[in-house]
């Protein structure tokens, strides 16, 4: 691909900062942290906004470079805002299993079915907390006290995410199913699944993509 996505690139920059190439990576996150690459009327801007904040924050971490984490610290603070404003905004949803979670949206690029997406809220989560460690451990005074204000959003966040994950899960299979398209309009509000066929649907090859990223977010 000529073009970025957000979604697979986040951990081979990642990769580049492991491997010593830190000022290579560092280059790379700020390509992630571009006003274009965030833009929100992009198809991919909710997990960009989420991979954007990990990547960069966790570049900073491993490179321990405090001027870096400065420089970027307004946009990673404009995308821990954005997570906080849109998730306060569906506190009131109708569909109490995705109160508190992104709004809806464009699935996929190629799945244009709006739907609640698990995943991407867990990138926003994820952004919020690598931000928040990343100011507690390498700002300023004034950015250790946006650190730990952001602490107190991921904290709020995550407790959303698991009552989320407590009510779609789908019990009646074995192992149980843990959709992550929920509340899909073109299916009446259900949530995606269980799927017989992985293969054989949209919506199941997106949870194939999906799910080891989601457990790579390492939500515990």
């Amino acid at each position: 691909y000529l073009d970025y996505f957000g979604i697979e690139e986040a951990w081979t920059v990642i990769a580049f900062v492991r491997l010593g190439r830190g000022e290579e990576a560092k280059r790379q996150a700020e390509l992630m942290l571009d006003p274009e690459a965030l833009n929100k009327d992009e198809v991919h801007h909710q997990y960009r906004n989420g991979l954007a904040g990990i990547t960069a924050s966790t570049v900073a971490m491993l490179t321990r470079d405090a001027l870096w984490l400065a420089k970027i610290a307004p946009t990673l603070i404009e995308c821990a805002r954005w997570t906080e404003r849109v998730c306060e905004g569906t506190m009131h949803s109708a569909n109490p299993s995705t109160r508190g979670l992104l709004p809806p949206h464009i699935y996929g690029g190629d799945l244009r079915d709006p739907a609640t997406s698990l995943y991407s809220t867990v990138t926003c989560w994820r952004g919020l907390l690598e931000t928040s460690q990343a100011f507690r451990s390498l700002g300023s005074a004034k950015l250790m006290e946006e650190g730990e204000r952001i602490a107190v959003v991921a904290d709020r966040l995550r407790a959303q995410i698991e009552k989320a994950l407590s009510a779609v899960t789908d019990h009646s299979t074995t192992p149980p199913f843990v959709p992550l398209a929920l509340d899909i309009p073109s299916l009446d509000g259900r949530n995606e699944g269980p799927h017989e066929e992985l293969t054989a649907t949209q919506f199941g090859n997106f949870w194939i993509l999906f799910a080891p990223m989601f457990l790579e977010l390492d939500f515990r």
